[in-house]
């Protein structure tokens, strides 16, 4: 008795062509995605990203400067 029967033998030949013939440039086309990600960091880095992060910041300044965005009591043992 072989290592493999005949049916496995069928298996393993049909997978090992499926490897060698696909084509992977089919699957490696992420162009869309990729000028998606780009127009999105061009944005972040850009005067508009800058002022949003502006924005952020003092709207976290003045909600800690409130007292509504600050540590949970259990937190604070460990700051002194």
């Amino acid at each position: 008795m072989g290592l493999l029967n005949t049916t496995t033998q069928k298996i393993a030949l049909c997978t090992l062509a499926a490897i060698f013939v696909a084509n992977p440039a089919l699957a490696q086309d992420f162009s869309p995605v990729n000028t998606f990600l780009t127009t999105v960091g061009t944005a972040l880095t850009t005067t508009t990203g800058r002022a949003l992060g502006l924005i952020v910041v003092a709207g976290a300044g003045i909600m800690c400067f409130s007292g509504r965005l600050g540590l949970p009591p259990e937190k604070w043992s460990s700051l002194k």
